[in-house]
């Protein structure tokens, strides 16, 4: 969504994020997970860290490109 209630105007953005996760048939307490967050390499500044203070001037806090995660859980 675009925000043009602020000056200057914050254009929209749209990020593409991906997981999948596995789960093996003899640990079935074992979750192992694939992440792929921002796939498309977009520069964007989120809005909760807009970078808008009282002054009005604006610092974008971009976040960060394309990101890869590899993360296992285990449950007990």
């Amino acid at each position: 969504f675009e925000n043009d209630a602020t000056d200057p105007d914050l254009p929209g953005y749209e990020v593409l994020n991906l997981y999948t996760s596995y789960t093996p048939a003899a640990f079935d307490q074992l979750e192992l997970r694939l992440d792929v967050r921002n796939v498309f390499d977009a520069t964007y500044a989120s809005r909760s860290s807009d970078g808008l203070d009282a002054t009005g001037a604006v610092v974008p806090l971009t976040e960060p490109g394309r990101t890869f995660l590899v993360t296992a859980k285990m449950r007990f």
